[in-house]
C-alpha cells in the first residue's frame, strides 16, 4: 500500500513537472512564432516602404527626362522617361498585391495610378507634342511658352507626391507599431526564457526532493524522465537560439539594405544637387549669351545703317554722275557751237579769198599803179589760205574731239551704271542678309529666354526632388534606427537561448550524476539486505523470503 502511494505521489509529481514544462515549452513556442510573424510583418513593411520610394523614384525620372527634352529639344533625354514609363504599370500592379491586405494602402496606389495617368494624358505627352510642333516651326515661342506656364504637369506632379508622402507615412506609422510589438514579444520571449529556466530548475528540484523522500528503487526511473525532459528543453532552447540568430542575421540583412539605400538616396541626392548648380551656371551663362546676342542684334543694325546709308551715297553718286554727263553733253554742244563758228569762219576766209582774187584782177588791170596793191592783194590771200587751213584744223580737231567726248561719255556712263548697278545690288543683297541676320538674332534671343525659363524650371523641380529626397533619407534613417533595435534585442534573445541551453546542459548532467549516485547505491544496500535473510533465516524464512523477491520482481 505504501509502495502505492510512493508510485501514486511521484506520479502526480512526474505529470506535474511535465504539465509545467510542457506548459513552459508551448508558451514559448507559441511567443517565439508570434514574434518571428512581427518580425516578417517588419520586413514587409519595409519592402513597401522601399518599393514605394522606388515608384517616387521613377516618377522623378519620368518628369526629368520629359523637363529635359522640353529644354533641349533633344529625344535622347527621353530615354529616363521611356524606361519608368515603361516600369511603372507592373511595378505598381506588383506594390498593389503587396499591400493587398491594406484597403486604404489600395486606393491609394489606384489615386496613384489615376494621377500617373492624369500626369501622361494632360500635361506630359501634350507638352511633348508642343515642343515637337515648336521645333518644326508650326507654333510660335509665346504658344509653346502660354501652355507651359499653365503648369498643369506640376500640379499632378505635387498631388502625386502628396498622396504618395500619406501611403509612406501609414507605412511608417505601421512599421513603428509592428516594431514596438515585435519588440515588446521579444522583451516578453526573454522574461519566458529566464523564467522558464528558473521554473525548470525548480520544478526539477522538487521532483527530486520528493523523490528523494520516496522509494528509492523508483528514483532512477524519474531520473531518466528528468534527463528527457532536460534533453527536450534542450532541443526547444537551441531551436529557440536558431530562431533568434536567423531573427538576428535577417535584421542585420535589413540594416545593411537600409544602409546601402541610404547611400544611394545621399548620392542621387548629390547628383540633383550638382545638377541644380549646373543648371543655374547655364542660367548665367544663358544670360551672358543674350547680352551677345543683344550687342550682336544692335551690331547688325548699324551694319544695316551703314548699308542704307551707302546706298545713298550710291544714289548721290549715280546723280553726280549724270550731272556730269549732263555737263559733257553741253561741252560737246559747246564744240558743235565752236565748230559752227569755225563755218563761219571758213565762210569768211572763202569770202577773204575771193575779195583777194578779185583785188589781184583788179591790180593787173591798173598795171604799174595796182602792183602794190596787188602784193598786198596775194598776202590777203595767202593770209586768207593759212586761215583755211587753221580753221579746216580747228573743224577736223573738233569733230574729233566731239567723237572722242561722245565715246567717253557713252563708256563713262555705261561703265557707271554697270557699276552702280553692281553696287545696288549688292547694296541689296548685303540688306537682306543683314536683315536675315537680325531675324536669327531676333530668333536666338527668343530661344535663349525660352531655355533661361526651362533652366529656372529646372532649378526649381531639382529643388523639389532635393527636398523630397532629403525627407526620403530622414525616413530611411528612422527605419535604421529601428531595424539596429530589433537586432539587438534579437542578439539579447539569442544570448538568453544560449544561457539556457548550458543551464540545461549542467541540470541534465547532474541529474545523471545523481541517477549513478541513486543506482549504487540501491545495489549496495539490496546486496547487504539479502547477505543477512541468507545468514539468519530459517528454511521457512528462506522460502518466504524468496517468494517476497519474487513478488517484488514481478511488481
Amino acid at each position: 500500500m505504501m509502495k502505492t502511494m510512493t508510485r501514486r505521489r511521484i506520479f502526480g509529481a512526474a505529470s506535474l513537472a511535465m504539465a509545467l514544462v510542457t506548459l513552459i515549452a508551448t508558451i514559448i513556442f507559441f511567443n517565439s512564432r508570434s514574434l518571428t510573424e512581427a518580425h516578417g510583418w517588419v520586413v514587409h513593411t519595409n519592402k513597401v516602404i522601399g518599393q514605394m520610394n522606388a515608384l517616387l523614384l521613377k516618377m522623378i525620372d519620368m518628369e526629368t527626362g520629359q523637363r529635359g527634352y522640353l529644354m533641349s529639344g533633344d529625344k535622347n533625354f527621353l530615354e529616363p522617361y521611356l524606361e519608368a514609363k515603361d516600369k511603372f504599370e507592373p511595378f505598381i500592379t506588383e506594390l498593389k498585391n503587396t499591400v493587398s491586405d491594406n484597403p486604404v494602402q489600395v486606393a491609394r496606389l489606384s489615386t496613384l495610378h489615376d494621377l500617373k495617368r492624369s500626369w501622361l494624358n494632360d500635361a506630359a505627352q501634350k507638352e511633348m507634342a508642343l515642343r515637337a510642333a515648336y521645333d518644326a516651326g508650326e507654333i510660335n515661342k509665346e504658344e509653346f511658352e502660354s501652355t507651359l506656364k499653365q503648369a498643369q504637369g506640376k500640379k499632378t506632379m505635387d498631388e502625386f507626391r502628396r498622396v504618395l508622402a500619406e501611403a509612406i507615412a501609414m507605412e511608417v506609422q505601421l512599421n513603428e507599431e509592428r516594431t514596438e510589438r515585435s519588440e515588446s514579444l521579444a522583451a516578453i520571449s526573454q522574461i519566458l526564457l529566464v523564467f522558464g529556466s528558473f521554473g525548470s530548475i525548480l520544478i526539477g528540484s522538487i521532483f527530486l526532493w520528493r523523490v528523494t523522500n520516496s522509494v528509492s528503487t523508483d528514483i532512477s526511473h524519474v531520473s531518466e524522465f528528468l534527463v528527457g525532459a532536460s534533453r527536450d528543453l534542450k532541443k526547444s532552447s537551441r531551436s529557440l537560439a536558431g530562431y533568434s540568430r536567423a531573427i538576428t542575421q535577417a535584421a542585420q540583412d535589413q540594416a545593411s539594405s537600409l544602409q546601402e539605400t541610404s547611400a544611394s538616396i545621399t548620392q542621387m541626392s548629390q547628383t540633383i544637387n550638382s545638377t541644380s548648380d549646373k543648371a543655374t551656371d547655364a542660367a548665367k551663362q544663358v544670360a551672358f549669351t543674350n547680352e551677345i546676342a543683344a550687342k550682336g542684334k544692335h551690331t547688325i543694325d548699324e551694319l544695316v545703317n551703314s548699308i542704307s546709308e551707302i546706298q545713298v551715297s550710291n544714289d548721290q553718286v549715280t546723280s553726280q554722275i549724270h550731272e556730269n554727263n549732263e555737263k559733257i553733253s553741253n561741252i560737246v554742244q559747246v564744240i558743235t557751237e565752236i565748230d559752227q563758228k569755225t563755218k563761219v569762219i571758213n565762210d569768211i576766209v572763202f569770202q577773204t579769198k575771193l575779195l583777194s582774187f578779185n583785188a589781184s584782177v583788179e591790180a593787173a588791170r591798173a598795171g604799174d599803179q595796182g602792183k602794190g596793191f596787188a602784193v598786198v592783194a596775194e598776202e590777203v590771200g595767202n593770209l586768207a589760205a593759212m586761215s583755211g587751213e587753221a580753221s579746216k584744223m580747228i573743224q577736223d580737231l573738233l569733230e574729233t574731239s566731239k567723237v572722242q567726248v561722245h565715246q567717253i561719255v557713252e563708256e563713262t556712263m555705261t561703265k557707271t551704271v554697270a557699276l552702280l548697278d553692281k553696287s545696288r545690288d549688292r547694296v541689296a543683297s548685303g540688306v537682306e542678309t543683314a536683315n536675315r541676320c537680325g531675324e536669327n538674332f531676333d530668333q536666338i534671343a527668343e530661344n535663349i529666354q525660352l531655355i533661361n525659363q526651362l533652366s529656372n524650371d529646372i532649378s526649381e523641380a531639382n529643388r523639389e526632388q532635393s527636398e523630397g529626397v532629403g525627407q526620403i533619407r530622414d525616413a530611411i534613417g528612422n527605419l535604421d534606427q529601428v531595424t539596429h533595435g530589433n537586432a539587438k534585442t534579437a542578439r539579447s534573445a539569442s544570448d538568453l537561448s544560449l544561457a539556457l541551453t548550458q543551464q540545461s546542459d549542467s541540470m541534465s548532467e547532474s541529474i545523471e550524476r545523481l541517477a549513478k549516485i541513486v543506482g549504487s547505491a540501491l545495489d549496495h544496500e539490496e546486496q547487504k539486505s539479502s547477505v543477512a535473510l541468507k545468514e539468519n533465516a530459517t528454511p521457512e524464512n528462506r522460502k518466504s523470503s524468496a517468494n517476497k523477491d519474487n513478488r517484488k520482481r514481478v511488481a
